[in-house]
Parts: structure tokens; sequence; C-alpha cells
């Protein structure tokens, strides 16, 4: 059985009296909510929708938005660390060339820079493919959402089937 089973269900889920009255966030809600509804129940509530294509782009620029603050966000995070790392490496540095350190003192300073270089290369590395990761797993939510909404509505996918 159905979660909400008639109009009058999901009008109370939002508090509202009308699909007029629906926000772009309470429609994004919505749209999650599909799977718990009966197609024709969908089909009507869905064509009711003000604005349907438009809350459909506002939900794909949110979206982009969203994807954007996410890699902008882990781009400062890392920036942060590679600058630290270069303010280690250009302290150690001029220890390379004390000729008060023994050459083991040396070595291990030396070490410790290969080390801290090794360290942002795999920071670099990984925000690369947390970037990816991100971008992909959003994607995947995104279109499974749209192409829900759209079997339930019948939509024209163009997709053919074996």
């Amino acid at each position: 059985m159905a979660k909400y089973a008639t109009k009058q269900d999901v009008l109370n889920k939002f508090g509202i009296t009308k699909m007029s009255q629906l926000t772009t966030e309470m429609a994004i809600e919505l749209f999650s909510m599909v799977p718990e509804m009966d197609v024709e129940l969908a089909k009507e509530v869905i064509a009711q929708v003000p604005n349907f294509s438009e809350k459909t782009r506002n939900m794909l620029l949110d979206y982009e938005n969203q994807v954007n603050k996410i890699v902008e966000a882990n781009k400062d995070i890392d920036k942060q660390f590679i600058n630290a790392c270069l303010s280690v490496i250009e302290t150690l540095k001029p220890l390379t060339l004390d000729e008060n350190l023994q050459i083991e003192s040396k070595m291990l300073i030396v070490d410790k820079i290969c080390d801290i270089e090794q360290d942002m290369k795999e920071i670099v590395t990984n925000q690369q493919s947390f970037n990816a990761d991100v971008i992909k797993y959003l994607t995947i939510g995104l279109g499974a959402a749209i192409l829900t909404i759209g079997a339930i509505l019948g939509v024209k996918t163009g997709i053919k089937r074996n």
C-alpha cells in the first residue's frame, strides 16, 4: 500500500491547501516522494505542480551549485595543506646546507622533504578522485530521480529497449 493514497495526503504533508502553493523546495521533496505514491496519484499530483519545467530546471541548477560548492570547499582545504607543506619544505631546505649538521641529519631532512612532496602528490590525486566521485554519485541520484518521475509521467526519453 502506498504511503500517500490521495492528493489530500500530499497536500497535508506540506501543510498547503492547493498545489499552486508548492514552493521549489516542496516540489523537490514531492519528487522524492513519488515512489511512495500510486502511479495514477503521482501523475495527477505532478501534473498540477505549477511550472513543473521551471522547478525541474531550478532543481538542476541547485544540483550544479551544490557540486561546485563541494569542489571549491575541497580545493580550499587542499590549498591550505599544500601551502603548509611548501612552507615546511622552504624551512627545511636551508638546513641541508648547514655545515654544522652531520650528513645523517641532512639525509633525514632530505627524506622528510621527499615524504612531504609525496603527501602533496597524493592530496592532488585524492582531490581529483574525490571530485569525480562526488559528481558521479550526485549525477546518478539526480538522474534516477528525474528518470523515475519521467517514467511515472510517461515521458518519452528516446531510449530504445531491446
